[in-house]
């Protein structure tokens, strides 16, 4: 085999390997896909209704089967669904004054009509404690659970 033929059959398969790797959601390492791009578009709405303070927003982004588990798995004492989403939508609108909120998608699981999204999220917020405004900031990470319903993806937990 010739020089010229090896560097040609390289050339043939680093193209061949450039056409087959999947796109990425820009900003993220989350595969290009219109379902992916769906949810990464909740999770943005999410963000910015968070940013905003919109409590409709966040409301409309929620499942009718909205759930929490407390953050505690051997007990349902400290669960709760969506009765009890409206009135912390409620307090997050009367007491937190501003917010600054990021989020960098890490990962995107799909199964069936369910999906997970992992994230990193920091937010700094403005909140009011009794008659003094006060500001804080953290970092964590999160997981919003996901449902497919007729009206497209809804947030099942984690908000």
């Amino acid at each position: 085999m010739t020089l010229t033929r090896t560097f040609s059959t390289l050339a043939v398969l680093v193209l061949f390997s450039m056409g087959c790797a999947t796109a990425k959601i820009k900003g993220t390492e989350i595969d290009d896909t219109p379902e992916n791009r769906s949810i990464v578009d909740v999770v943005e709405r999410y963000r910015v209704a968070v940013e905003s303070r919109d409590a409709v927003a966040l409301r409309s982004l929620a499942s009718q089967h909205y759930y929490e588990n407390g953050g505690t798995t051997h007990t349902s004492g400290d669960d709760w669904g969506r009765p009890e989403l409206e009135k912390v939508l409620a307090r997050f609108k009367d007491h937190v004054k501003a917010v600054n909120y990021e989020i960098a998608i890490q990962t995107v699981r799909v199964v069936g009509n369910r999906a997970d999204v992992d994230y990193e999220h920091t937010w700094a917020f403005q909140y009011t404690d009794g008659e003094r405004d006060a500001w804080t900031r953290k970092s964590d990470t999160n997981r919003l659970e996901l449902i497919k319903e007729a009206a497209g993806w809804r947030i099942l937990s984690g908000m």
